[in-house]
């Protein structure tokens, strides 16, 4: 990612640094299915694209059924990730030994 946004000279790589690790953490990944920010916070985060565009905000509640839904939602995420961690690595050992 960094590839693609740095000048022919690379000397501004730190200046692109915040906002490539922000579409990083924000990206599903193949191997997980989950963004990292998903996997972390249990939420994807806000962006200020979203705002500019009003998405949907998720609705109010209490600070106990958030903390609660919250935690079913990781919990439900963890335990899916080994199986699609698993799938990646079969289907990248089928593609190397091709």
């Amino acid at each position: 990612m960094m590839a693609k946004v740095v000048d022919i000279k690379q000397k501004k790589w730190v200046e692109f640094l915040p906002f490539v690790t922000a579409a990083y953490n924000s990206t599903a990944h193949s191997s997980t299915s989950f963004s990292p920010n998903f996997l972390l916070f249990g939420r994807e985060l806000i962006a200020a694209v979203d705002i500019a565009f009003g998405c949907p905000r998720p609705p109010c509640c209490s600070v106990n059924e958030y903390a609660y839904h919250t935690r079913e939602l990781m919990a439900a995420a963890y335990a899916m990730v080994p199986a699609h961690t698993r799938q990646g690595a079969e289907l990248n050992k089928r593609l190397y030994d091709a």
